[in-house]
C-alpha cells in the first residue's frame, strides 16, 4: 500500500514542491538546480528509496553547487533515516 501512496504523490509532484522543501528547509535553489532535482526524483524515486543512491547522488553531483549537494545528502539521509520503516 505504501507503494502505491508513493507513487502517486511521484506522480503529482512538481518543480515548485522541490522548491517549496528547499524553502521550508531553509536551503537555496535555483530554478535550474530545482528543475535537476525534480528529474531525478520523478526518474530515480524507486532507485532512491530501495536500490543504489550513490549512483544516483554520484549523478546529481555533477549537475548541482557542491554546497546543495552536501545538502541534498543530508536531508535524504535524514529523511530516509527516519521513514524508512516505512517501506
Amino acid at each position: 500500500m505504501i507503494n502505491k501512496l508513493i507513487e502517486k504523490y511521484i506522480k503529482n509532484l512538481t518543480v515548485d514542491d522541490v522548491k517549496m522543501f528547499a524553502d521550508k528547509e531553509k536551503v537555496e535553489i535555483s530554478s535550474n538546480e530545482a528543475n535537476i532535482i525534480y528529474k531525478y526524483i520523478k526518474n530515480n524515486y524507486r532507485e532512491l528509496l530501495y536500490g543504489d543512491v550513490n549512483k544516483i547522488f554520484n549523478q546529481i553531483k555533477q549537475e548541482i553547487d557542491n554546497d546543495l549537494y552536501i545538502k541534498l545528502l543530508e536531508l535524504y539521509n535524514k529523511y530516509y533515516t527516519k521513514y524508512k520503516k516505512y517501506l
